[in-house]
């Protein structure tokens, strides 16, 4: 059942979510799991690990297992972003936000939504 739109309750909810997304830990890793980063849901790097068999000589092969690990984390922050916020606004109706008229809404430029 559909409730009426409450945009306070709608704006607790997504307070709610975006504070689970900045506290959540997610790891990143180069696609052979030589380097991990570790990183939070709003794109802060809290640490980076390197295999120490890998060869630090190789600084080509090392900056790109580094872009590797910062890309993979950044898709799994995108996916957590979805994840969290597929279903919270379910049971309401979808407001037309006068963006386009097919109720999106603005993001900033981490995929949070924009509250401002």
């Amino acid at each position: 059942m559909t409730e009426a739109f409450d945009p306070q309750q709608l704006q607790e909810r997504l307070v709610a979510v975006q504070q689970e997304i900045m506290s959540a830990e997610l790891t990143g890793r180069s696609s052979g799991g030589e380097v991990t980063v570790i990183g939070d849901g709003v794109g802060n790097v809290a640490a980076v690990r390197i295999d120490p068999a890998l060869d630090r000589d190789d600084l080509d092969g090392l900056q790109n297992h580094i872009v590797d690990a910062l890309a993979d984390l950044a898709q799994r922050r995108a996916g957590l972003v979805e994840q969290k916020m597929t279903g919270h606004s379910s049971g309401f109706a979808e407001p037309d936000f006068g963006f386009g008229g097919d109720g999106s809404v603005p993001r900033t430029p981490d995929g949070l939504i924009d509250l401002g």
